[in-house]
């Protein structure tokens, strides 16, 4: 499987949820209560940053390279 077909595929893998991904994040955006953490990883040897979003019954996972 060539680079190039493994990027197609997590494209279009990324697009048929999108709205779903959308959804989630607004009802963490306005949960009542809402548990926050962040740690960092290395990707590659570069600093990157986890963070969890969590209420009671959901979990956003946001995966980023800098605060």
């Amino acid at each position: 499987m060539s680079p190039a077909t493994i990027l197609d595929l997590t494209r279009r893998a990324s697009d048929a949820i999108r709205s779903e991904y959308e959804e989630i994040l607004d009802r963490i955006r306005g949960a009542k209560v809402l548990y926050v953490d962040e740690t960092s990883i290395k990707v590659q040897g570069k600093k990157y940053w986890i963070w969890a979003f969590t209420t009671p019954v959901e979990t956003f996972i946001a995966i980023r390279n800098s605060k």
